[in-house]
Parts: structure tokens; sequence; C-alpha cells
């Protein structure tokens, strides 16, 4: 079957940071999501973040990050918009990850 898998950036990047720290902060999705649905297809990937707003160090590597997954993967397509402070309450949110790595 072919696949298109949607990633919630923000939550992703979160959930393996709480949890492993820093050893999967340059993640290869597609093979994250070629991992997890093995017997698929995987045709498109779409990573939807919110670019880092107030830390320009942070917001550097992020994109550093997303410039090097869409030149290493041309499957993944990339959804950002700025951080607005208004969202600020949301990063607060965080949700229980079960990756298997």
């Amino acid at each position: 079957m072919d696949v298109v898998a949607y990633v919630d950036g923000f939550n992703l990047y979160h959930g393996l940071k709480s949890k492993y720290g820093r050893a999967y902060l340059w993640l290869d999705v597609v093979e994250l999501v070629r991992q997890l649905r093995r017997h698929d297809v995987v045709i498109k990937v779409r990573y939807f973040t919110a670019i880092v707003k107030g830390e320009p160090d942070a917001a550097l590597r992020q994109e550093t990050y997303l410039a090097a997954l869409a030149a290493y993967r041309p499957e993944v397509e990339i959804i950002s918009r700025p951080l607005q402070e208004e969202n600020r309450a949301v990063q607060r949110l965080r949700f229980p990850m079960d990756v298997r790595l």
C-alpha cells in the first residue's frame, strides 16, 4: 500500500528530546515511517513544524535540520510557519510517546 505520513515535528522533537536527550534530534523521518510501515511504500512524508521564534540559535539549528532533511529526502514536504507568541502555551503540551528505535 502507498503511504503518505503526516508528522507533527514539534511534538516529535520534544518527545524524542525528553525521552532520549540529544541522541535522535537529527532523525530521518522517512526511515522512521518505513520502519513503522515495513510492508508499505512511503511516497511522501509531510512534516509540519513551526519555526522557533525569539531564539535565533535554536531557529538556525532547526532550519539547518529542515534544509538537510529536504535535501537528503526528496519525498519530505516541509510545511512550516513562524511560531506565534500567542501559541506559546501550546509548547507546554506533552503527549506520551513510545517510539521503538
